[in-house]
């Protein structure tokens, strides 16, 4: 009987001794996984070193670094080409492949420089309409719009694209006296034969 007893307590001992030793790698492991979701929080500053929605948001982000394609925002803009000399006048724009060049150049030529790409120059009523923007989508943004950074641009040559009825600037253009050892030019594919009849102008807003 005694023997009974005395097996039925190291039996307990042990199970008992099994659920602490359980028990204790489950406080280490939760504490594990609270320190590493604070090492992972950072993931925001990528976020803001990247591409935003769309062409408006790219260079309000990012004034005067040309560093989204003004045809595809989401993708690096590579290399500067001219524009359409009637319009652009030894201007260059910065873009990420052959194909969105053409597609800017022959809008603008196509439309008269009044399509959905235009050339013009930076004035006041575009930072009024630059803010305007950001009021109206601030909450979704993770930047903000410092209208001093812009006003040292009017005067400037800028493309812009035609969004929702509003000519909004989306890369400041350079010509070749503006371009630096890190620019890089490509003159091949560079043309003006372009068909305009195909383009339909009743879809362009």
């Amino acid at each position: 009987m005694i023997l009974l007893l005395i097996l039925v307590i190291i039996v307990l001992t042990i199970f008992y001794t099994f659920l602490r030793l359980d028990k204790d790698n489950h406080v280490k492991e939760n504490f594990e996984s609270s320190k590493k979701k604070k090492i992972n929080k950072p993931a925001k500053m990528k976020m803001e070193m990247s591409n935003k929605r769309n062409f408006i948001e790219n260079i309000l982000a990012y004034p005067n670094k040309q560093q989204y394609c003004p045809n595809l925002y989401n993708s690096r803009a590579k290399v500067w080409s001219r524009l359409p000399p009637k319009y652009g006048k030894g201007l260059f724009v910065k873009y990420n492949c052959t194909m969105c060049y053409y597609k800017i150049f022959r809008n603008i030529i196509c439309f008269k420089n009044q399509g959905k790409y235009k050339i013009c120059k930076m004035n006041k009523t575009d930072l009024d309409n630059l803010e305007k923007y950001f009021e109206e989508h601030k909450n979704k943004l993770d930047f903000v719009y410092k209208r001093s950074e812009f006003e040292k641009y009017i005067g400037n040559p800028i493309l812009k694209y035609k969004y929702e009825g509003v000519y909004y600037p989306i890369q400041i253009l350079k010509t070749k006296k503006d371009m630096d050892y890190k620019d890089i030019i490509d003159d091949d594919t560079y043309r003006t034969d372009f068909k305009c009849k195909k383009l339909k102008k009743k879809k362009v807003e």
